[in-house]
């Protein structure tokens, strides 16, 4: 097992971030945040339409892939307790057979009108994304429900897991300044 890892989500708080910093550690990213970081550690992602796009490409990745069946991808596993309708809980709860310390980025889970960062379609405006996906990102009940999830089953690995996002709408767990986080010995 792993000292620590990195989930780098697709939240908005991850505008500016500089991702060089995460080059040397063990990064699971979710979707396409696979494409932002310097040498990603692992992919996870549970969408059909994502592994048709990078078909090619995530066949070629060298980092551990973890997805579901429905993906088509060969790795996929079967539907794990229901993990496999979110990425971000799915890459949860795969991180803790991983390593000790978890830590997660750009999971922001907050009601307000904030516009992913890495945008899965490149030509969608802000204006037609709120439109076209009316309660993936900013529906107070869809949110509420994957918060519950959160509490629910990974409350009691609040020692374990960090969120470097202060702003963030997930309380489960203590907040953790990155740049505090990354000067400490691994």
């Amino acid at each position: 097992m792993i000292d620590r890892l990195f989930i780098v989500g697709k939240g908005a708080s991850l505008k500016g971030f500089n991702f060089s910093i995460l080059k040397d550690e063990y990064t699971l990213c979710l979707n396409h945040a696979v494409f932002e970081v310097p040498n990603p550690s692992a992919l996870c992602f549970i969408d059909e339409n994502f592994y048709s796009k990078y078909k090619e490409w995530i066949d070629d990745f060298k980092g551990d892939v973890f997805t579901v069946s429905n993906t088509g991808h060969p790795d996929g596993k079967k539907n794990f307790e229901g993990y496999s309708i979110l990425a971000g809980i799915y890459a949860l709860n795969e991180s803790l057979n991983i390593a000790k310390n978890i830590y997660l980025l750009g999971y922001d889970l907050k009601s307000e009108r904030t516009f992913p960062y890495f945008k899965e379609f490149p030509n969608m405006t802000e204006e037609r994304w709120y439109q076209d996906f009316p309660t993936y990102y900013h529906d107070p009940t869809f949110i509420r429900i994957r918060l519950d999830v959160i509490e629910r089953d990974f409350k009691k690995y609040d020692d374990r897991i960090f969120n470097c996002n202060p702003d963030s709408g997930i309380k489960t767990f203590k907040y953790k300044n990155i740049k505090e986080v990354l000067s400490e010995d691994s």
